[in-house]
């Protein structure tokens, strides 16, 4: 079988809470807006998560995309497990929902950080380009992505978040917290053994 695996960036390769110790998206909208603000629901949508009108956070995405985006870093055993699986001939493929106008500042980021893939793809509606790829496995955090994976018989590992713990669909033993939890499945998926050690 030939290993073909797709990865999500945001929320999956990316730690979303690393350097503030909160979530980094909170945290631009508060400095954007001079003062702390609580979100509404904690929910993975921006829109529907705070009570600020449209305009204000279609202005701060605006504004701040390209900068957060520059600021996030790696989640933690990400870039090992990576290289791993390129040494274990792994095709990885980036799909991120990211707009393609962000693809130079996404592919700067994947470099300083010495993320291993092979392709890196923007499209929000990811299933479609998954399964012309071949992908057998797909490593997501979005729930709605998630579920139309499982239904379209791509296997998924749901790195768990508060927003996608709804789900009847995605098996709690595809549910990880960490790449090692991640790196497990991965193995298991594709009957590898792993190195001692």
């Amino acid at each position: 079988m030939e290993r073909i695996i797709g990865i999500d960036i945001d929320g999956v390769i990316t730690d979303e809470t690393g350097r503030y110790q909160r979530n980094i998206w909170h945290h631009y909208l508060c400095e954007y807006l001079g003062k702390e603000v609580n979100k509404q629901e904690d929910i993975y949508n921006i829109y529907h998560a705070y009570d600020i009108d449209k305009s204000v956070i279609d202005k701060f995405l605006k504004n701040n995309l390209t900068n957060i985006y520059e600021d996030l870093i790696p989640l933690e055993g990400v870039q090992e497990v990576l290289r791993e699986l390129k040494k274990k001939s792994f095709k990885i493929i980036l799909i991120t929902a990211r707009e393609e106008k962000y693809r130079e500042v996404t592919k700067r980021w994947l470099s300083y950080y010495n993320i291993s893939y092979d392709k890196l793809v923007h499209r929000e509606d990811k299933v479609p380009y998954a399964k012309k790829e071949g992908i057998k496995l797909f490593i997501e955090d979005d729930q709605s992505n998630a579920e139309e994976f499982k239904r379209n018989g791509i296997d998924v590992i749901l790195f768990d978040k508060k927003h996608n713990r709804d789900t009847d669909i995605i098996n709690d033993a595809f549910r990880v917290e960490n790449w090692k939890q991640a790196k497990d499945i991965i193995y298991k998926h594709f009957d590898l053994k792993k190195k001692c050690g």
